[in-house]
């Protein structure tokens, strides 16, 4: 059997003697999206900069096509690993194109030069992800929402076989956190392995095939929304009481937040 796209297995996690992640495993398939799910700290962002390299694990490991990560090249690890960090980097001073046409550097040839096809998919990605309009804009004239958008224009230039997305619907208004997600299902159609933390439990109920809930470095629930998004579970991860059912409209599972529980 092939191995999976992305995949940590027993991932620990500890820096500063703070423990981060604790014994920790996930993958993701081809086609397939999983959320990470979670309160504050649980360790999505953690979890997500092991699997883009980004992390050490200090114990367990990364596999990208099983593959370990850490003995990978950088450039490999890029050409099959996109990640959009819930911040992003400082290129404020970069137009919009240009940082999106930063995605195809893992590609380019050993000058480096920038050819008709790199332009093709640039264009493709601003187009899908709607950042067109201001292709010629400097980033730091954008609203957060919009850079957003464009880095993860930039992630989907990459071409990769994994994408990993920290907060892809952040600072998003309604209609460009549907588009969003639309495009991530669509890409996950098309084989892609997407693995992506999210805090809006509606939004991941949609869009997900499987759901991972952390809390405090540690996973204590794996499985379909159907099968994570629990009253019990939301209650006692989240501290808040809740309703679970089926939106009338789309099927799919909706939460509705009561009230926080009691501290006793």
């Amino acid at each position: 059997m092939a191995a999976a796209p992305i995949a940590a297995r027993a991932v620990d996690v500890e820096i500063d003697a703070t423990r981060l992640l604790n014994s920790v495993s996930v993958e993701g398939g081809a086609g397939e999206v999983v959320g990470l799910i979670g309160p504050n700290g649980a360790g999505k962002t953690t979890l997500l900069r092991v699997l883009a390299g980004l992390t050490r694990a200090s114990g367990g490991g990364a596999w990208v096509d099983g593959q370990d990560l850490g003995r990978l090249d950088a450039t490999v690890v890029a050409r099959s690993v996109g990640y959009v960090p819930q911040v992003p980097p400082d290129t404020h001073a970069f137009l919009s194109r240009e940082i999106v046409m930063m995605g195809r550097y893992p590609h380019l040839g050993r000058f480096g030069i920038e050819r008709a096809s790199d332009h093709a998919v640039v264009a493709s990605a601003m187009g899908a992800t709607e950042t067109t309009p201001f292709e010629d804009r400097a980033v730091y004239t954008l609203s957060g929402g919009e850079r957003q958008r464009v880095f993860i224009a930039r992630a989907y230039a990459q071409q990769p076989r994994v994408l990993l997305l920290d907060e892809p619907t952040a600072n998003l208004d309604v209609r460009h956190q549907m588009r969003t997600m639309s495009l991530v299902r669509s890409t996950a159609d098309q084989g892609i392995s997407v693995i992506a933390a999210m805090h809006d439990l509606a939004l991941a109920a949609r869009y997900c095939d499987r759901l991972v809930l952390l809390v405090q470095g540690s996973m204590v629930a794996e499985g379909s929304p159907e099968e994570v998004l629990t009253p019990f579970n939301i209650e006692s991860v989240y501290g808040v009481r809740a309703g679970v059912y089926p939106d009338p409209f789309t099927g799919s599972l909706m939460v509705s937040f009561m009230e926080p529980t009691t501290d006793e």
